[in-house]
C-alpha cells in the first residue's frame, strides 16, 4: 500500500511534467501572451503619461519610418520581453483632427482584440512630444511588401494568413 506522501509526490511530479509539456508545446506568441502581464496594464486603457520611456524599454533597431513616426524593435527591460514600439509624433498626428481620431479608434479596438493573426497591443503611453504603442514583435517582415514583391505571396496565401 502506498503512503499519502508517496501519492502526493506522484501527483506533484505529474503536475510538474504536465506544466513542462504544456510550456514546451507553446508557440512563441502563446508564451508572450502568457507573460504579457509583466508589460501590460490591463486595468488601464488608453494612454498613460510617462516622462522617460527609456527607463522601461531599450530600443534596439529601427524597423521602419513613415510620415507620422517610426517603429523600433525593443526589449522591455524588466521582463526581457522583445516587442515593437511605434513612436508617433504628436505634432504630425495633430495636423488634422481626423488623424488622431482614426488612430485612437484603431488602438481602442486593438487593445480589446485577442486573435492569433492580429498584433497584440501591450501598452500605450505618451510624453509631451510622442505617443508610444508597445506591441507584439512580428517576424518575417512586412506583409504588404511580400504581397507586392514579384515572387511574393499569391492571393490564396494572403487569404490564409488574414483569416
Amino acid at each position: 500500500m502506498t503512503s499519502i506522501t508517496e501519492k502526493m509526490k506522484t501527483m506533484v511530479r505529474k503536475t510538474v511534467q504536465d506544466i513542462i509539456a504544456a510550456n514546451n508545446s507553446m508557440t512563441e506568441a502563446q508564451r508572450a501572451q502568457k507573460h504579457e502581464h509583466l508589460i501590460s496594464f490591463k486595468s488601464f486603457k488608453g494612454f498613460k503619461k510617462v516622462n522617460d520611456y527609456k527607463k522601461e524599454y531599450l530600443l534596439e533597431k529601427k524597423l521602419s519610418a513613415g510620415a507620422f513616426g517610426t517603429v523600433w524593435s525593443a526589449v522591455h527591460q524588466k521582463s526581457q520581453t522583445a516587442c515593437a514600439i511605434k513612436i508617433i509624433k504628436k505634432d504630425k498626428i495633430n495636423e488634422a483632427s481626423i488623424y488622431k481620431e482614426l488612430m485612437m479608434n484603431e488602438l481602442k479596438v486593438l487593445e480589446e482584440t485577442i486573435h492569433p493573426n492580429i498584433t497584440k497591443v501591450f501598452e500605450l503611453f505618451e510624453d509631451d512630444k510622442n505617443y508610444f504603442v508597445v506591441c507584439e514583435l512580428g517576424s518575417g517582415g512586412c506583409l504588404l511588401e511580400k504581397v507586392k514583391s514579384p515572387d511574393g505571396l499569391g492571393n490564396t496565401s494572403v487569404e490564409s494568413i488574414i483569416k
